[in-house]
């Protein structure tokens, strides 16, 4: 009977989480405000939207959830309550498909208390994924430091990815600001400032699975065709009788964003941690990934397609191998980037102009946009060329075709 009741009383306090927010303008008030302008020439959208910075005291990092907590101030009795403006999209899709209420009463597993004011650069696991982690949040990262103008440290999870620790070593660097860092903590509370930051990227729209089987009565409560800011993400075609997905900002980054990461780039060369070279043509090549047969996209024949490509001038790199300065000093000097589609092209974000060529396989991933979003907020030329595919899953080139694209480009 014991177990009987406990397990109603976890059932009501797990319902309770959600309408167990505060907002962030109830404990603190925004020391700053900057507007930036998402805009889209592909989908025609010009969306305003603000960042604002919170000095707020004494609350709780929940690593494990992506929110933050208010600590010495109760709702409800049972969890600290959350400051919902932190709440990212996977949370939300949690509350719905998974247990978060345990997440959320873990134990705190570190204590900081620094007398300056932290900033805490938000990373999630899946940003190990370059691409995601260079458009999701360096770029936000870059645009605070360059507009922030506060004394204050770096506080960021240093457990993800070693790039991702040469990066904010690289932030801090250049930017002069102290960091500190943590391992594989689920729960972290800051006992003074720390500057809560929001948003750094356009959030605020979301899908979820509705296919997925729910671990709980939360999918009765909400409609998943909405997240926790209450826009749509779906609409019904009633000419063709189809549901129809919506993301109008989906991987798309303020227009500001842009010019601060040309005041970043401005700052390396005149710190000469890169430096301006002759801009030359470059395959980047992908290394196999075995554990991951999704991004273990190959060419068939590749020792051929090197062969061609160098004939035509080009160099071959090999992104993974090299520091994240150099890295950034080929995408910089880059005048033709070509590669199979998928993170090996994100380095084109830092080329100062030029061609980018993105192969595709068969009709795999060509609603992928990503490298595209990135030529078109930088004023690139892009092309995309789809090959078709052998019985072992690997890229067979159409020589003809890709000759007179490169003929095109010189």
């Amino acid at each position: 009977m014991k177990k009987f009741i406990k397990k109603l009383k976890d059932k009501y306090n797990e319902k309770q989480i959600l309408s167990n927010y505060i907002s962030v303008r109830s404990v603190s008030y925004s020391n700053k405000q900057m507007f930036v302008t998402y805009k889209s020439k592909l989908l025609n959208l010009n969306v305003e939207d603000c960042i604002n910075f919170y000095p707020i005291k004494d609350v709780s990092i929940n690593v494990k959830t992506g929110v933050i907590q208010k600590n010495n101030i109760v709702l409800k009795k049972y969890i600290p309550p959350i400051l919902y403006e932190s709440l990212s999209n996977i949370t939300f899709h949690k509350f719905i498909h998974g247990d978060l209420y345990k997440i959320l009463k873990l134990k705190d597993d570190l204590l900081i208390n620094k007398k300056k004011d932290l900033i805490y650069l938000d990373i999630k696991e899946n940003k190990s994924n370059y691409y995601h982690f260079v458009y999701d949040n360096l770029l936000g990262f870059i645009f605070i430091l360059e507009n922030y103008k506060s004394n204050f440290e770096l506080l960021f999870n240093a457990g993800i990815s070693n790039y991702i620790n040469e990066y904010i070593d690289l932030l801090s660097t250049i930017y002069k600001k102290k960091k500190y860092s943590f391992k594989y903590k689920e729960k972290i509370r800051i006992k003074n400032n720390i500057i809560f930051v929001q948003n750094l990227s356009y959030h605020k729209i979301s899908n979820f699975d509705e296919r997925r089987q729910s671990n709980n009565d939360f999918k009765k409560l909400i409609n998943p065709q909405y997240n926790i800011y209450n826009i749509p993400t779906k609409y019904s075609s009633k000419t063709n009788k189809e549901t129809i997905n919506i993301n109008p900002l989906h991987y798309i980054m303020p227009s500001e964003f842009i010019f601060t990461l040309q005041n970043f780039i401005k700052k390396l060369l005149k710190s000469e941690i890169i430096k301006k070279k002759i801009k030359k043509n470059y395959y980047c090549k992908r290394l196999p990934n075995y554990e991951n047969p999704y991004k273990n996209r190959l060419i068939h024949d590749e020792k051929r397609f090197e062969k061609y490509l160098l004939s035509r001038g080009f160099e071959i790199v090999v992104f993974d191998k090299l520091p994240i300065t150099k890295q950034i000093e080929i995408g910089y000097n880059s005048k033709t980037l070509i590669g199979l589609n998928g993170a090996n092209l994100t380095n084109s974000i830092f080329k100062e102009s030029g061609n980018i060529i993105e192969i595709f396989s068969g009709n795999e991933d060509l609603s992928s946009k990503f490298i595209k979003n990135i030529a078109e907020q930088k004023k690139l030329n892009y092309y995309r060329l789809c090959f078709k595919k052998n019985n072992k899953q690997k890229t067979i080139i159409d020589y003809a075709k890709l000759e007179k694209l490169l003929k095109k480009t010189k």
